[in-house]
């Protein structure tokens, strides 16, 4: 009912109305209607599947379906209405409903089905008294159409049975019928629990039938649990792994577990996987309070997999031990590598590739550096005879790296072999190889020019307040700003030699005595030192965030030279950035630091400067992007100390 303020009362209604069959509503649309038993609806004939449809007897208890079929094989669309109803003496399951009206719109030549699903509970009262069934009914705006009418033999007992099913072969018939069957329909359309208690009256069987069912990669656990009865060791492994899946059985033993029966490989099942962190860079060179901490929580989160597997094994082997001594070196925790990885039986290895890498890394941590070239040189040379390379090409490259560095190491030119695969190491030593720049120190009156890429330079001499000194505020040089915007005590311009990247500067005369603060420009780039000795020949790349120390007498590297750095953000406050130590090349890289993904865009709250300008805090992760001035510590117990200030590498 519907009503209108002051109007008159509108009243909507619906009714229900026998219709009379139209023979163009026949001819319009095609309505067929059968019957199939729920779970036993196909028959499979080769490698095709058709519909088993029941006709003669309907048995109480078991679940049946309606297939509908309804067809516009006309060129016009139709509007239809679709009654549903299950016979008689029936109960809806599965979500039907005793009567159904579904509203349908058939585009041309194009077909619906509809399903409902119904079971008998009872025979009819009266014997011989068939089920009567309402068959289904489509109405359209002209007329209707509906199936043939059908009625329902019920019986409690099938007296036609279909001995060509699994439902009988699985149950009566014998077991050369079984085989037979299984043979020639598909494996994954049968339930194979059916046949599971023929496992237990014969062993025969159960034999036969498993070794069906591994030919043809099938599992069932009602089957496989007869592994049991009949001490069927294969098998009960099998099925051990398969009730993972249904009952969590191995997350409860463990993420290790070794047993004749069952075997829990953190790395089969994929629960855990070696990492390779290329490259990782570590904050801190030393150990920070009574424990040692790894700051990177991915490393972190890696090691706690690890140890919590290896935690659960009585022993260690070999390739545990390799793991353990990985993740060591990745800690900078290095006697306690080299000690574990020398109590380690590489016999005991199933392969000696990384072994050996691993005894290049500890030799250069020991300094031995003939005993690197000699492992690196032994595997490249039996790779290179071999006519099918047993080395990989990665690994190829990573020991030509070590004999890279054995060169550099000696001093002797190496030359970067170029890879498809993209190596950030190599792509950062080869853009800081071409790029343009300059060092320089000032000792026993001499300047000393270190340069590459450069034809000339300008050197200013500012005379400089002696008080000036480094102090315990690490940007010592950051009032030596003030002497570009006052005139140099002296200017002069210095030609560099093409073939050369060493020159040495007398100081001049009048400052030779002087506390002088001397400025070298060139390439755009602007460099202060303050007068002061020390014996350190160093070369930075600011632009990649790399040096290099070596003995200005000698020109050998600096190895194990101490450096320290700090950072200086943007809104002044000092923090801990980095320290380490130069390797066996005396080279440090100074600027790199691993940081969470999206940590440097968070909002950063700042702390106040410390009061005594000494116990700076380390560097946060979301202050990367805040960094604005690097001051550099390099000391060496032999070669003395010297303090840079450089800008920080672009991001």
């Amino acid at each position: 009912f519907t009503f209108t303020a002051g109007g008159p009362c509108i009243v909507y209604h619906k009714e229900i109305k026998p219709a009379a069959a139209d023979n163009n509503a026949q001819g319009q649309l095609l309505v067929s209607q059968s019957f199939f038993r729920q779970g036993d609806r196909y028959r499979q004939e080769g490698n095709e599947k058709f519909e088993k449809y029941v006709t003669s007897e309907f048995l109480t208890g078991a679940t049946y379906g309606a297939n509908i079929v309804v067809t516009n094989p006309t060129s016009s669309p139709v509007k239809a209405v679709v009654l549903l109803q299950i016979p008689q003496g029936a109960l809806p399951v599965l979500g039907s409903k005793a009567t159904n009206s579904r509203q349908v719109r058939l585009e041309p030549y194009t077909t619906q089905t509809f399903e409902y699903h119904f079971y008998f509970p009872v025979v009819s009262a009266k014997a011989g008294i068939k089920f009567a069934h309402f068959p289904v009914n489509v109405a359209t705006a002209t007329g209707s159409a509906a199936a043939k009418p059908f009625q329902f033999n019920v019986v409690s007992k099938l007296t036609e049975v279909d001995k060509a099913s699994w439902d009988y072969v699985s149950q009566y018939g014998s077991d050369a019928e079984v085989f037979t069957f299984l043979d020639q329909n598909n494996l994954e359309s049968l339930n194979l629990e059916r046949i599971a208690w023929r496992c237990r009256k014969s062993g025969d069987f159960y034999q036969k039938l498993v070794s069906f069912m591994n030919q043809h990669h099938v599992v069932n656990e009602a089957v496989f649990r007869y592994a049991l009865l009949h001490n069927d060791s294969d098998t009960a492994r099998e099925w051990l792994k398969f009730t993972d899946v249904m009952n969590g059985f191995m997350q409860q033993c463990g993420p290790y577990f070794a047993s004749k029966l069952l075997t829990i490989e953190p790395i089969e099942l994929r629960s855990y996987e070696h990492l390779e962190y290329s490259p990782l860079v570590n904050q801190r060179a030393h150990r920070l309070g009574n424990e040692w901490r790894i700051a990177n929580p991915a490393v972190l989160q890696q090691y706690t997999q690890l140890l919590t597997a290896l935690a659960h094994k009585p022993q260690l082997d070999a390739m545990d031990s390799m793991s353990v001594v990985y993740y060591l070196f990745l800690q900078d925790r290095v006697e306690e590598a080299l000690a574990r990885f020398k109590a380690i039986d590489a016999t005991k290895l199933a392969t000696r590739l990384q072994h050996d890498y691993f005894q290049c890394y500890a030799a250069f941590y020991e300094g031995d550096v003939a005993a690197a070239r000699g492992v690196a040189s032994k595997r490249l040379a039996a790779s290179d005879k071999s006519d099918q390379s047993d080395l990989p090409p990665r690994w190829k490259t990573l020991f030509k790296d070590v004999l890279t560095q054995t060169d550099e190491i000696d001093g002797n030119a190496t030359k970067p072999e170029k890879t498809n695969q993209p190596d950030r190491e190599a792509q950062q030593s080869d853009l800081a190889a071409s790029e343009p720049g300059f060092e320089f120190k000032v000792e026993k009156q001499t300047i000393s020019l270190n340069w590459k890429n450069l034809s000339e330079v300008t050197l200013n001499y500012y005379l400089m307040d002696p008080e000036f000194s480094f102090s315990s505020n690490p940007f010592v040089s950051q009032d030596a700003g003030r002497f570009s915007i006052i005139k140099p005590n002296k200017t002069a311009t210095q030609a560099l030699p093409k073939d050369a990247t060493k020159l040495d500067v007398p100081l001049p005369g009048e400052f030779a005595k002087a506390n002088v603060l001397v400025e070298v420009i060139g390439a755009g780039k602007r460099q202060t030192q303050a007068y002061h000795a020390n014996t350190l020949k160093l070369t930075l790349t600011e632009t990649y965030g790399r040096l290099e120390t070596r003995d200005v007498t000698t020109d050998k590297p600096l190895p194990k030279a101490y450096v320290k750095v700090y950072a200086k953000l943007k809104n002044g406050t000092v923090r801990f950035f980095k320290d380490g130590y130069t390797d066996l090349r005396g080279r440090f890289d100074y600027a790199s630091l691993n940081a969470p993904e999206g940590m440097a865009s968070q909002p950063v709250a700042y702390d106040a400067a410390p009061a005594n300008g000494l116990d700076y805090q380390m560097l946060k992760p979301a202050e990367l992007n805040e960094v604005e001035k690097l001051a550099l510590l390099i000391l060496s117990d032999t070669h003395g100390a010297t303090v840079k200030e450089v800008n920080p590498p672009g991001r």
